[in-house]
């Protein structure tokens, strides 16, 4: 009984699965037969005429859909162009800016180091200034203490002297130093604004390739939206023309004309075997109600028990064993 069962469902699946493929194939056969008669204008048979202008409204409705969904098409061609354009010439324009960032660099190396060896000249200037003057400094105190000889304070007065004038020739090279310094640095100062400028760009410039990506994103979500409304519409617009000619088809098939016999013959052979398969479909829906649930589940637990039982048999002689 319960194999029966088994059996039976498995069937009705199957026999149901043909059905619904048996259904499909007949509504395509309908359509077809439909259009055929439809794109005959000889054809006078009843309902052809309001089946005919039923579908041109549908037909006019279909391809104003169709001009939609491809403006919309066209539109977001023309955005993924517009999108490329405009990142060729960003991307262009970064590049130019890297190498005018990396000519500033080369230009100002240089010219920082020249600054760099000024500015030490000068650090070591002032240093050997500030040394002179200690001296100068201790040899003017030793004076006022000398009250020996005076060849004494003489040789003081002349090493004083001495420092005096080298303190002369080394400031000398103060102002030329200086000019040079003067030189440099407005220079500098130029190159590093132009440098700080062109980094400015550079950050707008990044900014603008991600908000152009942004801006393709969205105007493509726009006509995605729209497009998935249009094709709904024209699946709609689909629907209800392949409606209007499966009435058609089924109207014929009851009216039968004569000059549509050979191709109804098809529509006949598959309602031949739609009839057959709901009459099996129907037998084994009366054989599966007719099982006794309550006898079916008994059944079951002695089968359970039953592999129960044989199981510990085995188990119990291979203990024994």
């Amino acid at each position: 009984m319960l194999f029966g069962v088994t059996r039976s469902r498995r069937e009705l699946i199957r026999v149901e699965a043909e059905l619904a493929s048996q259904r499909g194939k007949r509504r395509k056969r309908l359509i077809e037969l439909a259009a055929r008669v439809l794109a005959d204008d000889g054809q006078r048979q009843p309902g052809v005429a309001e089946a005919r202008d039923r579908l041109a409204v549908l037909e006019e409705e279909r391809s104003r859909q169709a001009g939609q969904f491809a403006a919309a098409e066209t539109e977001a061609a023309a955005a993924r162009r517009d999108h490329e354009s405009e990142t060729r010439r960003l991307t262009a324009e970064v590049a130019a800016i890297e190498l005018e960032l990396a000519e500033l660099a080369t230009k100002l190396a240089p010219l920082e180091r020249e600054a760099s060896a000024v500015r030490r000249k000068a650090t070591d200037l002032r240093t050997t200034l500030d040394r002179i003057a200690a001296k100068i400094a201790a040899t003017e105190s030793s004076l006022v203490a000398v009250k020996g000889p005076r060849h004494d304070r003489s040789a003081v007065e002349a090493e004083l002297a001495t420092l005096r004038a080298d303190r002369v020739a080394v400031q000398r090279d103060e102002p030329a130093l200086a000019a040079e310094l003067d030189a440099l640095l407005p220079r500098i100062a130029e190159l590093e604004a132009r440098r700080t400028a062109a980094r400015a760009r550079l950050e707008t410039t990044g900014t603008e390739l991600g908000a152009t990506a942004e801006r393709l994103q969205e105007r493509l979500g726009v006509v995605g939206a729209h497009q998935k409304v249009i094709e709904r519409a024209l699946a709609e617009s689909q629907a209800a023309r392949d409606s209007a000619l499966a009435d058609l088809g089924e109207r014929l098939v009851i009216d039968r004309p004569r000059a549509l016999a050979r191709d109804l013959a098809d529509v006949e052979s598959v309602d031949v075997d739609i009839g057959t398969n709901e009459r099996r479909v129907m037998e084994l829906h009366e054989v599966l109600g007719s099982v006794d649930r309550s006898a079916l589940a008994r059944g079951l637990a002695v089968l359970a028990v039953g592999v129960v039982a044989i199981g510990a048999l085995v188990l119990w002689l291979a203990i024994l064993r």
